[in-house]
C-alpha cells in the first residue's frame, strides 16, 4: 500500500575465512538486532524487529478496527462508525462505501474470539502495520452458527495528528 516500502536486505559474501566471524546487525533506525546462523545454509539472517511501543498503544484500536469493518460488512453497523477507524480519504474507505452489504444473511448474534494483534512494524514515523488474527462467529439461528477465521494485515497512517487505518489486506 501507499507509504509502505518492503524490507531490504544487503548480502555480503566473504570467502576463505579461517574461523567463523562475529556478525552484528543494525536496523535502519540504528538499533542492534540479533543475527541467527543457519548451519545448513551457512548464512546469517536477521529476524524482523517489531515495535513494542506501537503494540502497547494501538493493539486495542487495531482489534476495534477489524471488528467495526467486519460489522459493517455484515450490515451490523453504519459507515459513520467505520470513519472512527478508517481514513475516509483512503481508497479502502471508498471501497467499503461502495460495498453492497445487503447480500449478507440475517443473523441474531455477531461475536469474536481468540483475537490477537502482533507484528507491529513502523515503516516511518507516519506509517505502520500490524497483523490481526481471530475468529468471527456469526449466529444465524440457535442451531446455525458459523465460524470464520480472520487473518489480515492492517496499515495505519498519521492523519490529522492521529493514526487511522487506510488499508486492510486479508492473508
Amino acid at each position: 500500500p501507499e507509504g509502505v516500502t518492503g524490507m531490504t536486505y544487503k548480502v555480503y559474501t566473504v570467502d576463505g575465512l579461517i574461523c567463523a566471524p562475529e556478525v552484528s546487525l543494525v536496523t535502519k533506525d540504528m538499533k542492534n538486532s540479533t543475527a541467527y546462523y543457519d548451519s545448513k545454509e551457512e548464512i546469517y539472517t536477521e529476524t524482523t524487529v517489531y515495535n513494542d511501543e506501537l503494540a502497547d498503544i494501538y493493539s486495542q484500536f487495531a482489534i476495534e478496527t477489524v471488528q467495526t469493518v467486519q460489522r459493517y460488512q455484515t450490515n451490523d453497523t453504519s459507515l459513520r462508525n467505520v470513519r472512527d477507524y478508517v481514513d475516509d480519504s483512503s481508497n479502502y474507505y471508498k471501497y467499503l462505501k461502495n460495498l453492497d452489504t445487503r447480500w449478507y444473511a440475517d443473523h441474531i448474534a455477531h461475536e469474536y474470539s481468540d483475537e490477537a494483534v502482533a507484528e507491529f512494524y513502523a515503516y516511518s514515523d507516519e506509517v505502520f502495520s500490524c497483523r490481526y488474527v481471530g475468529t468471527q462467529i456469526i449466529t444465524r439461528t440457535k442451531k446455525d452458527i458459523r465460524y470464520f477465521d480472520l487473518d489480515c494485515t492492517l496499515y495505519f497512517k498519521l492523519t490529522d495528528g492521529e493514526f487511522m487505518c487506510y488499508n486492510i489486506i486479508f492473508n
